[in-house]
């Protein structure tokens, strides 16, 4: 085991990632549902369906809230 504090990776620069969006198209979706569906464990599956929900929910949730900045900035409020 090498001693506490020391890290091998100390000095090597990281490679940096460009953030990307990507979503699901229409028969990656029912792919992965139709999989989900015949998963064993429905509770880990649930919770993968939750987080898709979720996701969309947040996503039109801050489309909606740019929205409603446009309209304020409009009105001059």
């Amino acid at each position: 085991m090498r001693p506490d504090g020391t890290n091998p990776a100390k000095g090597i620069e990281r490679h940096k990632e460009n953030s990307r969006k990507r979503y699901l198209r229409g028969d990656e979706l029912q792919r992965l549902t139709a999989a989900l569906a015949k998963y064993p464990d429905q509770r880990s599956a649930d919770v993968i369906r939750m987080l898709m929900l979720l996701k969309t929910f947040l996503e039109k949730l801050a489309l909606h809230e740019e929205d409603v900045v446009r309209i304020r900035h409009k009105l001059g409020e």
